[in-house]
């Protein structure tokens, strides 16, 4: 199982209240069918810089880049996403969405986890998480 930026303790069983939490529910998601976009035309780069000061101190530009390389080389192109977890968490300084997908690959369907910060009408990454056999067993 090969992922990049551990999630944490988050829980992700939450429930969505009120506009605010609808709307940043459909924002992450739209981040996460860019994401798709982006992983399929390889703009790995685009990913990093869009990404929140956070993930890009995880890992170097240059590791990052080369993890996202890995995994569309290995699975392909995203062909569907099915979303199967979600969770808002408001806090005093921030708001994240936490969504988890079913994601048919061109080679096979993985697990993906997205955690987003959305401030200012944007969502932007902070973490993300694929498993699959092929990460591991190609």
């Amino acid at each position: 199982m090969l992922s990049l930026k551990k999630f944490g303790a988050l829980a992700f069983g939450g429930m969505l209240t009120g506009c605010s939490g609808s709307s940043d529910m459909t924002l992450a998601e739209r981040a996460v069918e860019r994401f798709h976009q982006q992983m399929n035309a390889q703009q790995f780069e685009a990913i990093y810089d869009e990404a929140t000061e956070e993930f890009q101190k995880a890992d170097s530009k240059e590791q990052t880049v080369n993890f996202l390389r890995i995994v569309n080389t290995k699975l392909g192109d995203t062909r569907s996403a099915k979303k199967v977890r979600w969770d808002v968490n408001f806090g005093p300084w921030e708001r994240t969405v936490v969504l988890g997908y079913e994601t048919q690959f061109k080679e096979e369907v993985a697990r993906e986890h997205f955690l987003y910060r959305v401030k200012d009408s944007q969502a932007r990454l902070m973490s993300y998480n694929v498993q699959a056999k092929a990460l591991v067993t190609k």
